[in-house]
């Protein structure tokens, strides 16, 4: 688990960019074979980034 922090400088998911600071939880998980990432997995909350960037849930 970690937060990811960043502002919103181009078009994510169809939202144009709004120069705002955005935090978000996310999660990645990793597979090592001979000290070497082999498999990754990874899970952010888009949602949440999208409602903090002021857009609308689908209907």
């Amino acid at each position: 688990m970690g937060t990811l922090t960043g502002t919103h400088k181009g078009d994510f998911h169809g939202v144009a960019p709004t120069n705002r600071r955005i935090e978000a939880r996310g999660v990645q998980v990793a597979r090592f074979v001979d000290g070497q990432i082999v498999e990754r997995w990874g899970s952010t909350d888009e949602l949440g980034i999208l409602t903090k960037l002021g857009a609308s849930p689908a209907s």
